[in-house]
């Protein structure tokens, strides 16, 4: 009986209300102890108790949060205010861009917890390029894949550095470790990152950052 009710919570806190077991109240009851191996707040793991009658402890652990469809299960991130500086290129063309064009400036790692779970990418480069009117690509690329799988396109004057963003969503598709790197490069010149011409900016606080968001489906 104990092994049921534990199956029937399971699906429960997959759902967003408690509406849908309320019928169990009336001839449910359980004088022990529970424990309920995933995800969940403290408030929903005591109302789901009162709701069973557990008259016991309830403790929660582990995760099952890749059952929750449109739940964030897990945020990662990271940024940096280091002045970077690069010369690799990447084309102002029709090709994609290639792991071995411009320079890479963000790196970021993610395990997901389900092979199905949405991935959100987003990735924000503060740059500048000191030839005047070029092209700056901000690519995005997993693991050691050769073509970008996203990047974003900016043209501005020179000594003028603008927020770059790349925002992409796909399936995440393993639950090993992925990770995804940032290149960026001019169509000629030389690229500046959280900075202008080789110069670092407001004192170490001007950054560039990258963060993955993984969502339950």
């Amino acid at each position: 009986m104990k092994k049921l009710l534990l199956t029937i919570l399971f699906l429960l806190l997959a759902v967003p209300s408690f509406a849908a077991y309320n019928q169990f109240n009336d001839d449910v009851n359980m004088a022990s102890d529970l424990t309920v191996e995933g995800e969940a707040s403290f408030e929903d793991l005591v109302e789901i108790a009162g709701a069973l009658g557990v008259t016991g402890e309830a403790t929660l652990s582990g995760g099952i949060a890749a059952s929750s469809t449109g739940a964030v299960l897990q945020m990662v991130s990271m940024s940096t205010a280091l002045l970077s500086t690069g010369i690799t290129v990447i084309p102002d063309n029709d090709t994609i861009p290639q792991i071995t064009e411009g320079d890479q400036y963000l790196t970021l790692a993610i395990t997901p917890k389900s092979a199905t779970s949405i991935l959100i990418i987003e990735a924000i480069l503060n740059c500048e390029c000191t030839t005047a009117g070029s092209k700056v690509c901000v690519a995005l690329f997993q693991d050691a894949t050769v073509n970008a799988i996203a990047c974003s396109l900016s043209q501005e004057d020179a000594s003028r550095c603008v927020p770059v963003t790349v925002l992409y969503r796909m399936v995440a598709g393993t639950t090993s470790a992925t990770t995804f790197t940032v290149r960026a490069g001019g169509a000629a010149g030389t690229l500046t990152v959280n900075g202008v011409a080789a110069s670092r900016f407001y004192g170490g606080v001007l950054i560039s950052s990258m963060t993955i968001t993984e969502i339950g489906v």
